[in-house]
């Protein structure tokens, strides 16, 4: 079948006015295992303990296994994730400034708005939480992008900002480097890396997230029909 220069200029103008095809922008997260302690250094920090009754087997048994950064469960912009076996967390971008809040808990609460839609996250009275901002920067001199990470203080109020990602874990055991990173450039945001510590509980935290999991469904997508061609409408 052949088709003519002016039919294929036809169907290329259709493609390209076609709206409703469109990649949606990511934040993506990557989780690393933090870096093992050298072995003189790990003995002095476990010399004091020795004398406790099963402080040796649980210091021993958190030591084998590398610390561990699939199975880590976070919410970002009513969407909720579990890190893959490679660390990563991706969610659909849903701000455009040019910074994202970092919140490493164990427990946040949802405040109702109607039915099973939240109006916005809280945090836990006496559950321990670190908040992070990472900003998105400009470097004249140089001309590069970078990432400045700085830790801040959690909200007076305890309410969660919108441009949050929490991370559900105890913060002892994720680590933050604060400072300045390199800006990766790509056509979705990637966030400096974070490194996860041995000892980390993902069991209790999976217990805890199967009370949350009737707030989040999945993406129904939706059509409308135009006078040349249906476009897609997401719901949540």
């Amino acid at each position: 079948m052949k088709i003519n220069i002016s039919s294929f200029l036809l169907i290329l103008a259709v493609f390209f006015n076609n709206h409703s095809l469109f990649a949606e922008q990511l934040i993506t997260l990557f989780l690393k295992p933090y870096p093992d302690l050298p072995i003189k250094a790990a003995s002095q920090r476990l010399a004091p303990k020795l004398d406790k009754v099963g402080k040796l087997s649980s210091n021993r048994a958190k030591h084998i296994l590398p610390p561990s950064v699939s199975g880590i469960f976070a919410t970002y912009g009513g969407f909720l994730t579990v890190s893959d076996l490679n660390g990563e967390l991706s969610f659909p971008r849903k701000h455009t400034k040019p910074f994202v809040y970092l919140l490493v808990t164990e427990k946040i609460s949802p405040i109702i708005m109607a039915g099973n839609t939240i109006h916005h996250w809280e945090l836990e009275e006496d559950v321990p939480a670190s908040m992070y901002l990472m900003e998105q920067k400009w470097d004249d001199r140089v001309r590069i992008h970078y990432w400045d990470v700085t830790q801040v203080p959690v909200p007076e109020n305890n309410r969660v900002p919108l441009e949050s990602i929490a991370i559900f874990a105890d913060p002892k055991y994720v680590y933050v480097p604060l400072g300045l990173s390199l800006f990766k450039e790509s056509p979705h945001l990637i966030l400096p890396d974070i490194y996860i510590k041995r000892g980390i509980n993902l069991t209790a935290t999976a217990l805890f997230i199967l009370n949350l999991t009737h707030y989040f469904g999945s993406i129904l997508p939706l059509y409308k029909k135009q006078p040349d061609r249906y476009t897609r409408q997401l719901t949540y």
